[in-house]
């Protein structure tokens, strides 16, 4: 694993390497002000630590922009989606599937996105950096990641299962990042936009043109496209002063976890929480590995400070919520179990394809705590609930009928298992019986 001063030698020169290749491709701006933007940018605020102490490096609440005047013109937006598709349809290239169902291309690899991209950086976009996060040196900016981004409908509704929470929601590394929308929600799409997780159950959707500039490592997904196709131009800055050991930590560990590496993840995130300790995306990503490794009570700890942090930033999250619960079952903590995911289910899901499934999910696993506890009644109104909103839940069938027999109601238990088989053989499952 490594003590942390031989990591930050090799971070550093992962960093020093990325700067490098990034200067050779795209240009970089030291003129101080918005540049050639002349239109305002609308603020979003977060808490004031919702990223580190006072949010350092940024030093301000004011970690969400949206212009208020378009920053392509229609024909760019144009120009950008055709290159992008002219380029992906080419022999040997193709979009590229992230997060299940997300498809990209490198703005370096398309000629005319480049081309665009170049001017909106050198004229706008690196300028307006340093004009709202006055503490970085925008000579010192460079470019991280430049992708056009395509969000098909079509392609949305075949995606399942769900990727994995690591995933879906980003928060990569980063100072900041540029999201302008290519197309317009209402005439080429429907659905969409950018949530985050600060903002609760919005979603933030600009016209054609317009973007939004945010904190690279605030916790957000793009909520799927339902019609029609999306394309974004996103774009994520970096500074040759700030190396981010902890946000390149992070992403290592999680990718560590996901590779079954649990041991070097578990080290990584705790190398990294030393140097923030107020990241709750963190502590949750730590718990998660935790839990992996079968190490419950340390799980337990590190998902309750991620919970604490999250509701002390006013940046609750669901999926901490529901891994806690089941870290909690795990340890026969069955009431406190029940206390969180009823906060879960009031909190509600993430924007995405399986929204619905996990919330029920999560509704379906509270009815199992109330069972736990010989709680019937409660159970068995949780779980008709969700039969009610989706009637071909073969568990919560099954599970109801556990209830009837417990209160004493043999007919209805007889029902749910009819119910059972029932979808069981529709499913191909034909041998499946309920005791």
């Amino acid at each position: 694993g490594g003590d942390l001063p031989e990591w930050r030698e090799l971070l550093e020169k992962e960093h020093a390497r990325d700067c490098s290749d990034s200067l050779s491709l795209f240009p970089t701006s030291a003129a101080p002000g918005p540049g050639d933007y002349k239109g305002i940018w609308k603020v979003r605020r977060a808490d004031s630590s919702i990223l580190s102490l006072e949010n350092e490096p940024y030093g301000t609440e004011e970690l969400m922009h949206l212009s208020s005047e378009p920053l392509l013109l229609s024909e760019e937006c144009a120009t950008i989606i055709t290159a992008a598709e002219k380029h992906a349809t080419a022999a040997s290239n193709r979009w590229v599937h992230r997060n299940g169902y997300n498809q990209v291309v490198d703005v370096a690899d398309v000629s005319v996105a480049r081309v665009v991209l170049d001017r909106l950086l050198s004229t706008t976009f690196i300028p307006t950096v340093g004009d709202c996060f006055p503490g970085f040196n925008t000579s010192n900016i460079r470019v991280g990641t430049a992708l056009v981004v395509r969000h098909d409908a079509a392609v949305t509704l075949l995606a399942s299962p769900e990727p994995a929470l690591s995933q879906t929601l980003q928060t990569a590394p980063g100072l900041v990042t540029l999201n302008i929308a290519l197309s317009e929600k209402g005439e080429d799409f429907d659905g969409g936009g950018v949530w985050f997780q600060c903002l609760g159950d919005e979603s933030l959707n600009v016209p054609k043109g317009h973007g939004i500039i945010h904190a690279s490592p605030l916790t957000h997904c793009q909520a799927p496209t339902t019609q029609g196709i999306r394309y974004n131009l996103v774009v994520t800055l970096v500074s040759t002063d700030y190396p981010d050991y902890f946000g390149r930590l992070k992403e290592k560990a999680i990718k560590h976890r996901l590779s079954g590496d649990l041991e070097l993840s578990d080290r990584l995130h705790q190398l990294a929480l030393g140097m923030n300790g107020m990241d709750a995306d963190a502590w949750f990503e730590l718990g998660m590995t935790q839990s992996d490794m079968g190490s419950f009570e340390a799980a337990e700890k590190s998902l309750r400070r991620a919970m604490y942090l999250g509701k002390a930033t006013s940046n609750p999250s669901f999926d901490t919520l529901v891994a806690l619960s089941s870290v909690q079952r795990a340890l026969n903590q069955t009431e406190s179990a029940t206390t969180t995911l009823q906060d879960a289910v009031s909190l509600g899901a993430p924007p995405g394809i399986t929204r619905k499934r996990k919330e029920l999910d999560a509704r379906y696993n509270l009815g199992l705590t109330f069972l736990d506890q010989g709680l019937f009644e409660e159970a068995g109104v949780t779980f008709e609930a969700i039969i009610e909103e989706n009637p071909s839940e073969a568990d919560a069938w099954s599970s109801l009928g556990v209830c009837m027999v417990e209160l004493k109601q043999p007919e209805a238990a007889l029902v749910c298992q009819k119910q059972v088989l029932k979808i069981r053989k529709q499913e191909g499952d034909k041998g499946v019986s309920i005791e």
